[in-house]
């Protein structure tokens, strides 16, 4: 739910800058919100677990940190917006097959603290055979 709420609000702030923007929408921007509002759904529906959806968040966080270095100087060249659009095909693709990798959330292995131990499986004994302790 937490992870939620930060990509809403990372949305809203996304869309809040389009619409403060002078001009009119540009498509690095709309292709930024769209990719956002893809890992909320993704976060949503379950298809993206936590560390997924930080690792995407914070691809999103650097190609918008490029967006605004661009625009710095008031103009954004055409090998900068190339570069930026290049980055936005790779989050792009990697959003796809997160999304799709058939990882669902709450299947990670792992605990929040970075402790990696496995317990092992339980194993049910077969009917007849004897109890093991």
């Amino acid at each position: 739910m937490k992870n939620l709420t930060l990509i809403l609000g990372f949305v809203v702030a996304l869309m809040v800058n389009e619409t403060a923007s002078a001009g009119p929408r540009r498509p690095i921007q709309r292709t930024q919100a769209r990719q956002a509002a893809r890992i909320a759904e993704g976060v949503q529906s379950g298809e993206l677990n936590g560390p997924e959806t930080r690792r995407l968040m914070m691809q999103q966080a650097r190609i918008a940190h490029m967006r605004k270095e661009a625009a710095a100087d008031g103009q954004v060249t055409a090998g900068e917006a190339a570069r930026i659009r290049h980055k936005q095909r790779q989050a792009n693709r990697r959003i796809y097959r997160q999304k799709h990798d058939g990882q669902q959330r709450g299947e990670l292995k792992s605990n929040l603290q970075g402790n990696s131990e496995v317990t092992p499986p339980v194993v049910e004994p077969q009917p007849g055979e004897p109890i093991q302790e």
